[in-house]
């Protein structure tokens, strides 16, 4: 019995595949042994937290805590969800940042999300900025339904304010349209 263990443990080596590079200087990999930078996590299973930036005490009894983390998303289709950086209290989202990919090797956006995961900002692959619109056509679009729809609509970069709303500027005063 001795024996058997005894060559099982010697033979472990070569059926065991590391995953992990910590060399005495330069780049360290975990979950890959050929690292890109300097600290490389190379987890890659889709829709899954790969590595927690920072953590905070409180709610770490409760569920999975209170942190800072990078989520792996997908690659495919085209505008697939790539990587979050999300922040979660008591395990429950917070806000984010995501980062989609483009059609192709470029051309992806960003999004921004609060409270549960809902989408609040927009980065477009040309730079279009939409708040509260998920597909500005102009360089900022400010929309919020039944209230005011801000846009940079010309050349002059005049602000165009939709009749019938109003904008407040520091609480002193208000334009309306």
């Amino acid at each position: 019995m001795r024996a058997y263990l005894l060559l099982s443990l010697l033979a472990l080596p070569f059926f065991v595949h590391a995953q992990n590079t910590f060399p005495s200087t330069g780049p360290v990999g975990i979950g890959t042994t050929s690292p890109k930078a300097f600290l490389d996590v190379g987890y890659t299973v889709a829709d899954t937290l790969s590595s927690v930036l920072g953590r905070l005490a409180e709610g770490n009894a409760d569920s999975m805590g209170t942190y800072l983390a990078v989520r792996v998303g997908a690659t495919q289709p085209g505008s697939a969800l790539s990587f979050s950086l999300e922040h979660r209290f008591y395990g429950q989202l917070n806000n984010a940042i995501n980062f989609y990919r483009g059609g192709s090797t470029q051309g992806g956006f960003m999004t921004f999300s609060t409270s549960t995961g809902a989408e609040r900002m927009r980065i477009d692959q040309n730079g279009n900025v939409g708040i509260g619109n998920a597909n500005p056509t102009t360089r900022l679009l400010v929309s919020q339904p039944g209230l005011a729809t801000l846009t940079n609509a010309n050349s002059f970069n005049t602000l165009i304010l939709q009749a019938g709303s109003a904008l407040a500027f520091g609480g002193n005063g208000a334009i309306s349209a």
